[in-house]
């Protein structure tokens, strides 16, 4: 891709791992998008895009990340009349070796599921597939490919906020839908842990994990085990809080399916008094009336 502006080549034809991509309200190219996007603005510092880099779940496959991704790109383009590009990156995988290999002889078009497989392979990559969704900052016409007004909704403090939520609460929503639709129990959740804990869908006290970034990243799935002395210590940390967190998350399961159980046999038991409340009342009224009868007959 070639920056007009400066005449400077990006060269990412050695680059791995792109799976997929796409443009949405924008009939040329990336390169003819970002240009154009770059001439649009006359101000020097002026911000000419936006970027998300969304986590796709890994019990998705590949074709069901693009239509989600895709979808998602349409939602923006029809709430702020934006354009936009999009890419789907395959996860790291921990032997680069691996990936060299796989990536070489790749030929997802063909029917060759080699590389697929190993991507969703969690004894070959770490299973982060992510996607990278950039779009305008001013509004596109689809047909004239012209630039409008800035979208300045989520800049500004009254509206800013409310319209990250919204995008938010939008990418859960279309993510839940995609891993019901293939039949996943997986689901993603956007609250805190203290949020969820406060609605009751989690136990109280889960704590969150550090961020690993990169090089960390990198030391962690070079070492063998967690007390390996090459282990970083964030990444120790965080194993010590998932298996903090796996105990929390048991234990008060099992407590909310005893305490099921325990509602059940209360509610047993309420109906069972019940209707022998109802069987004795009846005996009782049947007495009254063989009591109550004048002759044999009637008894």
């Amino acid at each position: 891709m070639t920056d007009q502006r400066t005449g400077k080549v990006h060269n990412f034809t050695r680059v791995r791992g792109l799976l997929h991509e796409g443009l949405v309200n924008w009939e040329g190219t990336a390169e003819e998008l970002w240009n154009a996007a770059e001439m649009s603005e006359t101000r020097r510092n002026a911000r000419v895009a936006r970027e998300l880099r969304p986590a796709l779940p890994a019990e998705l496959p590949l074709d069901d990340q693009r239509r989600l991704v895709h979808g998602f790109c349409l939602h923006l383009k029809d709430k702020y009349g934006i354009a936009a590009h999009w890419v789907i990156h395959a996860p790291a995988f921990h032997e680069k070796d691996d990936d060299r290999q796989l990536w070489a002889g790749r030929k997802i078009e063909d029917g060759d599921n080699k590389y697929l497989e190993a991507l969703f392979d969690p004894a070959h990559t770490n299973l982060n597939f992510h996607a990278h969704i950039r779009w305008t900052m001013r509004e596109v016409d689809l047909y004239s490919q012209e630039f409008g007004v800035r979208t300045l909704a989520l800049d500004r403090k009254p509206t800013g906020t409310g319209e990250v939520k919204s995008i938010r609460a939008e990418w859960q929503r279309r993510t839940n839908a995609a891993l019901a639709k293939a039949g996943s129990d997986a689901r993603i959740d956007l609250r805190s842990y203290r949020a969820m804990a406060a609605d009751g869908d989690a136990p109280d006290g889960l704590e969150a994990q550090q961020h690993l970034g990169p090089r960390n990243a990198a030391r962690a799935r070079a070492a063998a085990h967690p007390i390996d002395p090459l282990m970083p210590m964030v990444a120790v940390r965080n194993h010590q809080v998932r298996e903090r967190n796996e105990q929390r998350w048991e234990h008060w399961l099992m407590i909310r399916q005893l305490s099921r159980e325990k509602a059940g046999l209360e509610d047993a038991r309420h109906i069972a008094e019940s209707r022998e409340a109802e069987r004795r009342a009846a005996a009782e009224l049947q007495k009254k009336k063989v009591a109550a009868a004048q002759s044999v007959e009637e008894q």
